[in-house]
């Protein structure tokens, strides 16, 4: 079976620690940030990757994740609530989006642009007071996504 792969958005480090299975790739839209990423991950353990891009939808990971992603993460992305249905179609079925989101998550949730998605539990965050970390998991294979 392939490897399971997240995608990470401003969070991957930790997650690639602590899921030291997961093939984890950081994607940086900056390519001092990008160059900064490359040079952390390579003193890591674990299967970390830096894709210098700025990822809008599924076909931007085209090339750098050639199989469906088990994890979504994303944290302190610029316009993750348009950017996260886009990419909804390069999660596996069961797959899973982690938010670092205060509750605008429940309302987005309901919309057309994030059929596909259940929110599944969130978790606060100690200390912040309107955080939260959102786990939503991808349902049934036969779910069509944004076009991307």
């Amino acid at each position: 079976a392939a490897a399971s792969v997240a995608l990470a958005l401003g969070v991957g480090v930790p997650l690639g620690l602590a899921r030291p299975g997961l093939r984890v790739v950081l994607a940086e839209a900056s390519a001092r940030k990008a160059g900064f990423l490359g040079d952390v991950a390579a003193t890591l353990p674990g299967s970390f990757s830096v894709l210098h891009a700025q990822v809008q939808r599924a076909d931007d990971l085209r090339d750098a994740v050639p199989q469906d992603l088990t994890v979504l993460a994303s944290r302190a992305m610029g316009n993750w609530a348009r950017v996260v249905p886009r990419l909804i179609r390069a999660l596996e079925p069961g797959g899973v989006v982690l938010l670092w989101a205060g509750l605008e998550v429940e309302t987005l949730a309901r919309r057309a642009a994030w059929r596909g998605l259940r929110v599944r539990q969130r978790q606060p965050l100690h200390g912040r007071e309107r955080s939260w970390v959102w786990l939503l998991e991808r349902e049934a294979d036969d779910f069509v996504g944004t076009s991307g």
